[in-house]
């Protein structure tokens, strides 16, 4: 069952919203509240959550800052107290990041994934998922055993127990 519209939450920076619907051509209401209870359901709007780090410049595009990886880093640390800490939230979606930011702002693994599973307190198999749908319309699922990392560490990644674990979650997904 699809979640309504009203029941999304988004966590960012209301000036980025802005500026990407300006980008896009492409414009939605939404309703800036204070926190997660805040929040209305069944009004068909969503709410976002105004985080910013305090400064009054816009984020550069295509481009590493200091204020950017902070930025980054500190949306998705509320996001995930959300989704485990107050369980606010059911799931936790985001775009793709710039992981050179992230590495820069401190995060010390090889992708967001390991960065979650660290901040969770998680020490089991995770792994990037992917689902679709083939001509036949059977699901077809892929996973990664590992992900954005250097290709001369990958085989230094690979384990019996990592492969395994990706398949295992594969099957119970």
């Amino acid at each position: 069952m699809r979640a309504p519209i009203s029941d999304l939450l988004i966590i960012g920076d209301r000036r980025e919203l802005e500026h990407g619907m300006e980008i896009t051509g492409q414009r939605f209401d939404y309703t800036v509240i204070g926190n997660e209870a805040d929040a209305k359901r069944d009004t068909n709007v969503p709410a976002l959550i105004d985080i910013s780090i305090g400064d009054d410049a816009p984020y550069e595009r295509a481009i590493s800052t200091e204020c950017g990886r902070r930025y980054s880093l500190e949306a998705s640390k509320h996001a995930l107290s959300l989704t485990q800490n107050k369980r606010s939230t059911h799931a936790m979606m985001f775009a793709p990041v710039n992981k050179t930011s992230l590495h820069m702002a401190g995060m010390e693994e090889s992708d967001e994934m390991g960065w979650f599973a660290r901040q969770l307190d998680y020490g089991g198999t995770y792994c990037d998922q992917r689902a679709r749908r083939a001509m036949d319309f059977a699901r077809h699922m892929t996973s990664r055993v590992t992900s954005h990392m250097a290709l001369k560490v990958v085989s230094a990644k690979l384990s019996e127990e990592r492969i395994v674990g990706a398949v295992r979650l594969l099957i119970l997904t």
